[in-house]
């Protein structure tokens, strides 16, 4: 009987370390904030696309650029806006996790495809958020659907017309014509780790590591090197700039001088002073990749833009 007791006494003791153990564990997860949903949708084509999602209130559609993915938005923009807004990213069709089609590869398509995720997740008043190749897709998307849908824009380091000429010195190709970009499309067919790591570390203000640009490189060769090349013929030569004073929703600005961009405030400027309600801010310390090189001026500033807009 005694020994029964005993038995007993240390099994209560047990119960109550395990319930103390849940209790902290219950605590301690509560602590942790809850990570992006990562879910997929399927458009009217069979294209999946993927995409992460997470808080509550208007929402904010971050776009990313060429062989990016969502994951550029998620480590410093997700956990700031997520406690006040509903933040979208997705990745592009041919990029991250979503499908490889055969077709679709070209701005227009991609545009088709944020308004179709628009209409199937139901979003409205529509912050939309581009970076690099996705300004275009935000560009094309006014173009094609005007402000339906959404509340503002926000364009990224990007010039209305990539390609530079004689009348136009703000793209990335300032030869003029085609050989630059020629150029760099047989460099990704003929060796792709060693052109494209090059392009990757043009883009940077400060010098990155080289795990950092391993890093991006992983995530870059996410995106086939067909998918890749098919999209710089496509998008590089496209002209947004008589699109620009049609723009009448408010519109933030975000540009930078680097590698790939040499004049990109300059650009910058003629767009501020090309889209009627538009405000322009500078990083001075970033190269093309503002978002990761400056997170919390990015942040900062763009939330500042919001409550501007709730006024």
């Amino acid at each position: 009987m005694e020994r029964r007791g005993r038995v007993m006494a240390s099994g209560g003791r047990c119960r109550q370390r395990f319930t103390l153990c849940l209790l902290v564990l219950v605590l301690a997860l509560a602590a942790v904030p809850l990570s992006a949903l990562a879910l997929s949708l399927e458009l009217q084509d069979g294209v999946r696309i993927y995409y992460e999602d997470r808080g509550k209130g208007d929402p904010i559609l971050f776009i990313h650029g060429w062989c990016g993915n969502s994951g550029i938005w998620t480590r410093y923009q997700f956990p700031y806006f997520a406690p006040h807004y509903r933040v979208l990213a997705l990745d592009l069709r041919g990029h991250g996790n979503s499908s490889k089609p055969m077709e679709g590869n070209n701005i227009p398509q991609l545009a088709r495809d944020v308004r179709k995720f628009m209409e199937a997740l139901d979003l409205q008043n529509v912050t939309l958020v581009g970076h690099s190749m996705g300004v275009m897709v935000v560009l094309d998307y006014y173009r094609q659907f005007g402000p339906d849908r959404l509340r503002a824009l926000v364009l990224e380091d990007m010039s209305p017309c990539p390609m530079s000429g004689e009348a136009w010195n703000g793209g990335a190709f300032a030869d003029g014509n085609w050989t630059a970009l020629h150029e760099f499309a047989i460099g990704l067919w003929q060796n792709r780790e060693v052109t494209h790591k090059a392009f990757l570390r043009s883009i940077w203000h400060t010098p990155p590591s080289e795990e950092a640009v391993d890093a991006r490189y992983k995530m870059v060769c996410r995106t086939p090197t067909w998918i890749a090349v098919t999209l710089l013929y496509d998008f590089i030569p496209r002209d947004y700039r008589e699109l620009l004073p049609q723009i009448k929703l408010p519109t933030l600005i975000l540009a930078a001088n680097s590698g790939l961009f040499p004049k990109g405030i300059q650009t910058g400027v003629y767009m501020r002073n090309r889209i009627p309600n538009a405000e322009l801010v500078v990083f001075s310390q970033s190269g093309h990749l503002l978002q990761i090189e400056e997170p919390e001026k990015f942040n900062q500033v763009l939330e500042g833009f919001l409550s501007s807009l709730a006024k």
